[in-house]
């Protein structure tokens, strides 16, 4: 309806700065909504990090199990996750059919919309796929981009997974090299940040990557056993899967996030598209890769039993959902670096969770496994700090700006 087309693209209009808001110079982004998204974020990372423990665990039940549980079959089991993903879709599209997401009109900041509630209640489509697509327009949103969204981020997705696997196996690589290596992404995060999202070089932070790379480093000094290390064409894919991975955060907030907002339920859309991207696209490609011989992840495929399917169900089912919440905290967040290093602080996660359901295997966890998980932490609260440092510091550089005025 025309009338409803317009509302939408009044609405974007002024999200996008070409409608100006009367309270616009009187009322700018306050620090508390700022802080509020912050602190917002860091929560959406500790669902994520809490996510990633009960996945690991649940897939480590499922590699490492015995009889009708155990199936060890890491790589697709990753293809598996993604194009499960494609079950987000149904009950998320019903609900907007149904709802159009919310009764409130989208909000950016502080900002007061054009039209209140009662006043775009009689503008709204009649449910069903009409109101879909007024909630996606209404955020600037199209069903190419969805499509589009889903395709590339999906590919990098993928293929980052693919590199990972793909590396361990080769002539001379140790398993600790190659966490090293695909570890790194959080650095190359900060560094591709500086040049496609436009970030101004901190030292602080640069403090901070090179602390967490410390960790790191810490970590693979541990798992080494008195093994010697030594140089491997894996490293080196290893590597390109952490650019892949840093190219995927930064990729993804430049790309995808718009207006500086990602609501969850497209955030849940854009999940569900890159399962079916999978479905669509990429499963050709697996199975053309696990028979031939150049490139390839080695996984002869066999059908899952029933066991086996209810725990690979599961198990993509939290996948999905600590999917949507990456996407959320890349939005919510200053930038994507907190993000990168979030999904390192997993490992001394995983420790405390070893410590607890497994207490046996914690016995062999050695000095260098405490400390790097400790830094890697502590890498992670200083970017938080700065972050919130800067909150404020803009907010005193306004506030001394329109004093002058």
């Amino acid at each position: 309806h025309p009338l409803w087309h317009s509302a939408g693209k009044a609405q974007r209009l002024w999200k996008m700065g070409s409608v100006s808001d009367p309270n616009e110079h009187a009322h700018p982004q306050s620090t508390a909504a700022a802080t509020r998204k912050l602190w917002l974020g860091v929560g959406v990372l500790a669902y994520y990090v809490l996510n990633s423990v009960v996945q690991n665990e649940l897939f480590q039940a499922l590699e490492k199990g015995s009889g009708d549980v155990k199936f060890d079959k890491p790589f697709f089991i990753v293809w598996w996750n993604h194009s499960f993903m494609a079950f987000v879709l149904p009950p998320v599209m019903l609900y907007l059919a149904l709802t159009g997401g919310s009764p409130t009109t989208p909000r950016d900041g502080d900002r007061t919309p054009l039209m209140s509630s009662a006043d775009m209640a009689p503008l709204r489509p009649p449910p069903g796929f009409a109101l879909l697509t007024w909630y996606l327009e209404n955020h600037g949103v199209s069903w190419r981009f969805l499509w589009w969204t889903g395709f590339w981020a999906g590919f990098l997705f993928l293929e980052l997974n693919y590199l990972w696997y793909l590396g361990l196996p080769m002539p001379g690589m140790l398993p600790s090299e190659a966490s090293a290596a695909a570890n790194s992404s959080f650095a190359w995060v900060y560094m591709l940040s500086l040049f496609m999202l436009g970030e101004t070089l901190d030292w602080i932070k640069v403090f901070a990557v090179l602390l967490t790379l410390g960790g790191v480093i810490l970590l693979a000094l541990s798992a080494l056993q008195g093994q010697k290390a030594g140089f491997s064409v894996g490293i080196v894919v290893e590597f390109g899967c952490a650019v892949s991975q840093a190219f995927y955060f930064v990729a993804f907030r430049k790309w995808a996030v718009r207006n500086g907002t990602l609501p969850p339920l497209i955030s849940a859309m854009i999940t569900g598209f890159i399962g079916l991207a999978h479905l669509l696209w990429f499963w050709p490609g697996f199975i053309v890769f696990n028979y031939i011989d150049w490139w390839v992840v080695h996984e002869e495929f066999t059908i899952p039993t029933t066991e086996q399917f209810q725990m690979l169900a599961l198990g993509a089912t939290i996948t999905s959902t600590g999917c949507i919440a990456l996407m959320v905290a890349i939005a919510m967040l200053p930038n994507p670096l907190l993000v990168s290093v979030a999904t390192l602080v997993t490992t001394p996660a995983q420790y405390i969770a070893d410590a607890i359901l497994h207490p046996n295997q914690t016995k062999s966890m050695g000095a260098f496994n405490i400390a790097g998980g400790a830094i890697i932490c502590c890498g992670f609260v200083v970017i938080i700090a700065r972050d919130y440092f800067l909150i404020q510091q803009r907010s005193r550089s306004r506030a001394k700006a329109l004093s002058v005025q």
